[in-house]
């Protein structure tokens, strides 16, 4: 469609998130994936037909990464709305857990919460374009 795409950091080996170009990613292991990941990396041969946009977790005092987005003010509503659905579905994690541990009837109902605190869960926004060509079997 032609449209120029604002900079945003790629995915890669030290930061999971970020944004993965059309037909960058393959199926984790194997011989391509690797090596997909990286910059201006060459297109796989088996490459998956979708351009992703992700973000993760945000804690750096537990070691997680602080998100990173794109340079300028690009689509700041985007960022707004991410963050308060990622947080959103982080407190509804943790209100399940709750119920686990009182159908478990454990005394403290927030037990589990600890296991929580430094998952690796991912919100990703997947574009499908419309195919240009054929894929291979």
């Amino acid at each position: 469609r032609g449209e120029e795409k604002p900079r945003a950091p790629h995915m890669a080996p030290d930061y999971a998130y970020g944004y993965s170009p059309l037909r960058s990613e393959v199926h984790p292991g194997s011989e391509d994936d690797a090596r997909a990941r990286e910059p201006d990396a060459a297109a796989p041969t088996a490459a998956d037909e979708k351009e992703m946009w992700c973000i993760g977790p945000e804690d750096p005092a537990a070691g997680l990464p602080t998100r990173l987005w794109p340079d300028g003010d690009c689509a700041p509503e985007m960022r707004e709305a991410q963050e308060a659905y990622f947080h959103a579905m982080e407190a509804l994690s943790d209100r399940l857990l709750a119920l686990f541990a009182r159908a478990l009837r454990l005394e403290d109902p927030a037990w589990f919460s600890q296991f929580n605190r430094r998952h690796a869960s991912a919100l990703r926004a997947i574009n499908y374009p419309a195919l240009d060509r054929e894929l291979l079997p």
